[in-house]
């Protein structure tokens, strides 16, 4: 198989591999200012039947909302003291770091809606620099909470127009051969263990729309486990995305339940690192997006991978599909 398609149970493990350990590292300054603006959006009203949430041209009723691009991070009315560090929360208002720092995208464009989500930014500073500088603004990045130089490469992706998110570190169903490093959630941990890591990791950095999970951690399939991480996020008004297959994962049900915004992989853009592999598993993340109107690819910031998805976005529009970032695929899949 050349591209990991994985649109329901058949579809393989994704393993996303969080190698070394690193000292933790907090931001301390802002942004610099983005010019002012406003795009409207649709938030999908929640559904009974979990994973059957649509939007769109069809009948499910949306909500919309004004969204002022690139808000200055971290927001005071965004942030609060926590154990470890700053953390972020909803405003006293009702408005959410989801939403208030996510890249602004117009959900009213009908056309079939890519999002590519590319993580593990920030373990090394050449193809962090690189992924920054060459892929199209609109893909969202995911920097690891193991990186040394955060402060700086977040900031510097947000300026640049990145959407960002933080790796959240899952203990792998293959550990101790595939160690995600001391500050994995671990389903053998206490609830209030894997809070105090979540809490740990959030902590990292500001301006991020979410967290992306481990595609083969076994917390995925586990809802004792999944459903007080998922609640916890959602909490602080944070998004998921599941790096794994939909159908080996209980994320797409349990995250309507608890409220949190939710996505997952479609196709895994990395099984294979050639030009040619990767290529063609973009080419079925198309097909995906043409049959049900969004689809997510993930892959590894190797790269081969940044020089491909740079190729390939350069066209996409002429053929018709939108490239949008992750937050705006929040709560619009659908799976059998």
């Amino acid at each position: 198989m050349i591209g990991r398609s994985v649109p329901g149970p058949a579809g393989a493990a994704f393993v996303l591999l969080l190698l070394g350990a690193g000292a933790w590292w907090f931001f301390s300054a802002e942004l610099a200012d983005r010019p002012a603006g406003s795009v409207v959006i649709d938030v999908p009203v929640r559904m009974e039947g979990g994973n059957r949430t649509r939007t769109g041209s069809d009948s499910t009723p949306v909500a919309s909302v004004v969204l002022t691009p690139w808000l200055d991070a971290p927001d005071p009315e965004l942030t609060e003291d926590g154990p470890h560090g700053p953390l972020p929360k909803i405003s006293d208002n009702g408005r959410k770091p989801w939403i208030a720092y996510a890249r602004p995208f117009d959900v009213r464009n009908d056309r079939p809606r890519v999002a590519v989500l590319v993580t593990g930014l920030g373990l090394s500073e050449a193809n962090t620099a690189k992924a920054i500088e060459r892929l199209p603004s609109a893909i969202t990045l995911a920097f690891s909470p193991y990186a040394q130089k955060a402060a700086a490469l977040t900031r510097r992706a947000r300026a640049d127009g990145h959407e960002i998110m933080l790796v959240l570190p899952m203990a792998s169903g293959q550990f101790p051969f595939r160690d995600a490093g001391p500050a994995a959630l671990q389903a053998s941990l206490s609830t209030e263990d894997n809070g105090d890591r979540l809490g740990n990791v959030l902590s990292r950095t500001f301006g991020y729309v979410g967290v992306v999970g481990s595609g083969d951690s076994p917390i995925l399939s586990e809802e004792d486990s999944l459903r007080p991480v998922l609640s916890a996020i959602g909490e602080r008004g944070l998004m998921f995305v599941g790096a794994g297959p939909p159908g080996e994962s209980l994320v797409k049900y349990i995250a309507p339940e608890v409220g949190t915004p939710w996505a997952v992989a479609n196709v895994i853009l990395d099984d294979q690192l050639s030009a040619d592999a990767i290529d063609a598993a973009l080419a079925e993340l198309e097909a995906v997006a043409r049959d049900r109107a969004v689809a997510l690819g993930i892959g590894r910031a190797y790269p081969v991978i940044v020089d491909r998805l740079a190729a390939w976005a350069s066209g996409l529009s002429e053929r018709g599909i939108a490239l949008a970032p992750v937050s705006a695929l929040a709560d619009r899949q659908l799976f059998p």
